[in-house]
């Protein structure tokens, strides 16, 4: 077995250069695709909702909460919205009285990030952190 490192492969600039500006051309045509997907989803997502607009104030105007044709059922549903209108009554309440089911977990990657800076790269307990490497194309400025 040989101790010497093995000579780096020096890339073809041109090959690289081809690389890059497809993937910047792929990116430009997928932000495109995406745009036109969406606005053509909306369309659909605007006649769907028109549509149960119609139904639904048939079923209130018949005081009904159901009705069957032949092509489905339409139901009524409630569906219940929660929003946060006062964080701090909201913890103080669930520190008071104990009840974190009330609440949901989610680590704050940004607040992770300060924690980890200012105690030297240490993690929250319980906390498990892994940093992804990833290849990053930018578009050359013109």
């Amino acid at each position: 077995m040989s101790d010497v490192a093995p000579t780096p492969v020096q890339p073809d600039p041109n090959l690289i250069n081809d690389l890059i500006a497809g993937i910047v051309e792929r990116r430009d045509l997928k932000s495109k695709m995406e745009a036109e997907h969406k606005a053509a989803v909306a369309n659909v997502d605007a006649q769907i909702e028109r549509a149960s607009a119609v139904l639904l104030q048939m079923l209130n105007s018949s005081g009904a909460t159901s009705a069957k044709y032949p092509a489905g059922t339409v139901i009524v549903k409630n569906k219940r919205k929660v929003n946060l209108a006062d964080r701090d009554a909201f913890l103080n309440y669930v520190r008071e009285t104990g009840q974190v089911s009330l609440l949901q977990a989610r680590v704050a990657v940004k607040a992770v990030d300060e924690f980890m800076e200012n105690n030297d790269g240490q993690v929250p307990p319980g906390v498990d952190v892994t940093t992804e490497r990833d290849g990053e194309i930018r578009r050359a400025r013109s």
